[in-house]
């Protein structure tokens, strides 16, 4: 689906592409995408300095990004505010980003938007995500569930998977799963 696409297939910057949801999950408020992505956001590059610097961004102070990561957060300030992205900011950020990377960066930043709010409805359960037993120790998985579940008022859930992309990746053979 789209978040497969927008995780594996899009060529947008993954550092970009994570700041963006980072945006819209900090606007929202929601405790599931600030965890979840700022674990991914650190794979691709994020640093807490950018975190810091969002959080400025936001509201308006001075920060150390440059322009296209100012432009990519404008963007996914006003998808979030606004429900679309201005005239002004999609036709500077096409100065910097060709027009597939521009529809990546909507499209991930609508998504984001949805999958936030599809959160935020209380009867929903949560989970951390689906974590690999080869990939991750069974202490941070709980240490990861505690925490989720504290912020998500007892909501949390955690799925334990077999390996999947990554054991492939690693040339592991996964006809057994566990």
């Amino acid at each position: 689906g789209l978040g497969y696409f927008i995780r594996y297939k899009s060529k947008l910057d993954t550092r970009l592409r994570e700041l963006a949801i980072l945006q819209v999950g900090w606007l929202a408020r929601s405790p599931y995408e600030g965890s979840h992505h700022i674990k991914l956001g650190d794979e691709f590059g994020v640093t807490d300095a950018d975190i810091e610097a969002l959080i400025a961004d936001t509201a308006g102070k001075s920060t150390s990004f440059g322009p296209v990561e100012r432009l990519v957060l404008s963007a996914a300030r006003e998808a979030t505010r606004d429900g679309a992205v201005s005239l002004a900011t999609f036709e500077a950020l096409q100065k910097h980003l060709a027009n597939d990377l521009m529809i990546d960066l909507v499209m991930t930043s609508a998504f984001y938007n949805a999958v936030v709010r599809v959160l935020a409805t209380s009867q929903l359960r949560l989970g951390v995500c689906i974590v690999s037993s080869y990939e991750m120790h069974p202490v941070k998985m709980a240490n990861a569930l505690l925490t989720l579940n504290e912020y998500a008022k007892g909501r949390a859930g955690l799925v334990i998977g077999g390996g999947g992309e990554w054991m492939l990746r690693l040339g592991m053979k996964t006809d057994k799963r566990i």
